[in-house]
């Protein structure tokens, strides 16, 4: 080392040395320092990029995992959304037409089967009072008890396919009970009312079952839930519209079946619909955080290729060698900028 009252007087230094105060006996302590050095720096910018490249690589996967509006409707949700808005389009126009049919009077006119006839059950008010209050009745106990187990055993596709391929048959029934005889009528009522309301609470729970299955996650379970009920509501809302007209324009021309053969048509479509239905495994929560952990502990691409990353680390651990070796005292700053020029160029010529 060399103290301040041996340089010459024009001398001047930015290294920064400690001043070594001369202590009786004992040799001056070994000065080593490595902080601030360029190769330091060098490892701390690389370290930095690195770093930030693993930030945006595991960034990048996870916005990838998050599945957007476009992916949230697969071919299965379309499938189920529509199959669900025709369900409430035939459902709320059977619910419609099947009490003005208990209403209406019997024809004098001698039926042109298998098409031309018209006439109701003409049934009094209470009574169909009644058979509504206990359609609710029947409904409530199909959900409840015996909808579970039903689906249980058959599974939710199974239990929805039962269901609307029987409804076609329902919808073409009903207008040729009008023509049973009259002790017939009343079973033949409550056997259209128990088709109808057991067919109801079994379509749509296994429906609404479907579609939380075929969800490609349950963030976006809200939006396709949004939008089935769109569609039913939607359905349901020009339904009884659609088969008023189609009842006004069938008696016109003495065809009481035109509202019922025409919901028979509609009710074909959605059972065709599930014929490509595919019953899917449901995804939970732990499922999809399972899934983003193993995704986040796949390997990080690396910043260097292979020949870049085995010619930086021999270097580095050459120059390492030499600076663990090599004790010195701060000398010339000339010298100690002409050996960190070398050095520098060596690291170049390595990576290259």
């Amino acid at each position: 080392l060399v103290r301040d009252d041996d340089l010459p007087p024009d001398y001047s230094s930015t290294a920064s040395s400690p001043a070594l105060a001369p202590v009786s006996g004992l040799p001056p302590p070994a000065y080593r320092s490595i902080e601030g050095s360029p190769r330091n720096s060098e490892a701390d910018g690389n370290n930095m990029v690195t770093g930030q490249a693993e930030a945006d690589f595991l960034e990048e996967q996870r916005g990838a995992r998050e599945p957007g509006l476009s992916s949230a409707f697969t071919r299965q949700v379309i499938y189920n959304i529509v199959g669900f808005g025709i369900l409430a389009y035939h459902t709320i126009s059977a619910e419609q037409l099947l009490p003005v049919l208990f209403s209406m009077p019997e024809s004098d006119t001698p039926p042109s089967l298998p098409f031309k006839f018209t006439g109701g059950f003409a049934l009094p008010t209470k009574a169909i009072g009644g058979i509504l209050a206990a359609q609710g009745f029947v409904q409530m106990i199909a959900t409840m008890v015996v909808f579970p187990i039903v689906s249980r055993r058959l599974g939710s596709l199974a239990t929805y396919r039962l269901v609307v391929l029987s409804y076609p048959l329902l919808y073409l029934a009903v207008p040729y009970l009008t023509l049973v005889p009259a002790n017939w009528r009343m079973p033949a009522i409550w056997a259209v009312i128990v088709w109808k309301v057991t067919a109801q609470a079994f379509a749509f729970p296994s429906t609404n079952i479907m579609l939380a299955n075929s969800a490609p996650s349950t963030k976006v379970l809200g939006t396709l839930n949004g939008v089935a009920s769109s569609a039913a509501s939607g359905c349901r809302a020009f339904g009884p519209t659609v088969s008023g007209i189609l009842q006004s324009a069938g008696l016109s021309i003495g065809t009481l079946g035109l509202p019922w053969w025409t919901n028979a048509l509609v009710a074909g479509c959605g059972a065709l619909i599930s014929l490509c239905m595919v019953e899917e495994k449901r995804r939970s929560l732990d499922d999809e955080k399972q899934c983003g952990t193993d995704e986040e502990q796949r390997p990080l691409p690396s910043a260097l290729d292979a020949n870049e990353m085995d010619a930086a680390l021999v270097a580095a651990e050459s120059l390492n060698a030499s600076s663990e070796s090599h004790v010195s005292t701060p000398g010339s700053p000339l010298l100690t900028r002409m050996s960190l020029d070398i050095r520098r160029g060596s690291l170049r010529d390595n990576k290259m």
